[in-house]
């Protein structure tokens, strides 16, 4: 484990990592090391597993200095969490947040947040992906909807929005409660 840090030169840049391990034995592998389900099966076939090689983060998380913060203050995270950087590429689930405010983002005229944003990595190969934030309507501008949305291997991607409750319509002058499953 290391402490929050800063690179010199690079004021306000904090990493914090969590729980590395470099594994360069060829007799063992470190207990430490969280290996996704059938990882081992599907990319450690040499003459045995504990032939592993390679470096594990159970997590890091790196925050932008206080000069690329939103207008709210929120600072911009991104990182990954079960890293793992070995002779099959990249593995883990890596993230961001805070990365779009919801006045500053357009889907097709609609304002809209990206309030965290994932991906997951298996072997350099797409495994999970995901963003949810606030979506607006255009007859509620002061009020929006929540949204969660996967990425599938296609890339395409699946919305889930959910009302947040009572919303002001002001186009009619009125207050409206949307149902759970509207």
């Amino acid at each position: 484990n290391l402490p929050k840090f800063q690179v010199n030169a690079l004021d306000g840049l904090v990493f914090h990592v969590s729980n590395a391990t470099f594994d360069f034995s060829d007799t063992r592998n470190s207990a430490d090391v969280v290996f996704p389900s059938g990882y081992e099966y599907r990319h450690m076939t040499y003459p045995n597993s504990n032939m592993w090689r390679g470096v594990y983060i159970q997590a890091v998380e790196v925050t932008l200095p206080k000069a690329f913060r939103r207008r709210g203050g929120q600072r911009i995270s991104f990182g990954a969490t079960n890293f793992i950087l070995d002779n099959n590429g990249i593995t883990g689930l890596l993230f961001a947040k805070n990365i779009l405010p919801y006045d500053e983002g357009s889907a097709s005229g609609w304002k809209f947040s990206v309030d965290e944003f994932n991906i997951g990595l298996e072997a350099n190969q797409l495994v999970a992906g995901g963003f949810k934030g606030t979506i607006g309507l255009p007859v509620a501008d002061k009020d929006a909807l929540n949204y969660e949305a996967i990425i599938t291997g296609d890339n395409k991607y699946q919305l889930m929005v959910s009302p947040k409750g009572q919303m002001d319509f002001q186009l009619w002058q009125a207050k409206v409660t949307l149902a759970p499953n509207s």
